[in-house]
């Protein structure tokens, strides 16, 4: 009883607050037009018995003006304030869409223009399990932004780690030497980029790629099979440039950094 007395309580002073916003010198003006086009058209009606040209046309204003008030009341009390609310809604999405630093939706990581990426940018850091197909397919890319003066700090599970080896051979369905060897690979690679290697002593969650003042964040997908991967491009400032920025750190400081071999 208590809690259906406060829910009625509660829809008493929404419904004053309601009243209080009514626009109602807007709307008492209208209802007087309403009145007054109701009585001219009354007046025409006897007037002119019999229809003529003229009070056919007055007549057809009269009642044209007549919808037109009565769809804007109708507004002004009932659609304008629901319209107003979901541009509200609209507007408080894309501030926090604007607080998060997400810029661009790729539906797939492949779509990533990395030449665009990276021109005249100074320092890229990369999360990755090994990434194989990535580095090679953006080797040229990779090399001229070294050649530029860029410098590369790569991420990699420990292959060391035999227990990072297995979880990872059975998520991708490899043996575990044929794991191994996809991130020994990988390292290859990145040492003929002249990139400063680390490896991450514990199982990687998400794949990030950060530089200067933006950074891709594309996560795993559960399933066996390949498939397309979406990733965001996310600007420096946000929330979550500054989660991917502190990750990597975190990432660092339980890394070990691999000596040149």
């Amino acid at each position: 009883m208590k809690n259906r007395a406060m829910r009625k309580q509660n829809k008493s002073k929404i419904f004053n607050e309601y009243l209080k916003k009514l626009n109602y010198p807007i709307l008492s003006i209208s209802l007087l037009l309403i009145i007054i086009c109701i009585l001219a058209m009354w007046y025409i009606s006897i007037k002119w018995e019999t229809p003529t040209y003229l009070s056919n046309i007055l007549y057809s204003v009269l009642g044209t003006v007549l919808s037109m008030i009565v769809a804007f009341m109708l507004w002004e009390v009932f659609a304008k304030r629901s319209f107003a609310k979901d541009v509200l809604g609209l507007a408080s999405i894309s501030d926090n869409l604007l607080e998060s630093g997400i810029d661009y939706y790729y539906e797939n990581f492949k779509y990533i223009k990395w030449e665009f990426e990276l021109k005249y940018k100074k320092e890229l850091s990369i999360v990755v399990v090994y990434a194989y197909t990535w580095v090679n397919s953006n080797f040229e890319t990779l090399k001229e932004f070294t050649l530029e003066g860029g410098k590369i700090r790569v991420f990699l599970p420990n292959f060391k780690n035999q227990v990072i080896i297995k979880h990872y051979a059975d998520r991708f369905l490899y043996t575990e030497s044929d794991m191994k060897e996809k991130i020994s690979s990988a390292i290859d690679i990145f040492e003929k980029l002249k990139a400063e290697i680390y490896l991450y002593d514990d199982i990687l969650k998400t794949t990030f790629y950060m530089y200067d003042d933006a950074a891709i964040i594309a996560p795993f997908h559960h399933k066996k099979q390949k498939s397309p991967v979406p990733a965001l491009r996310i600007e420096k400032g946000g929330k979550l440039f500054e989660f991917i920025e502190s990750e990597i750190n975190s990432i660092k400081d339980n890394s070990e950094i691999l000596e040149e071999q």
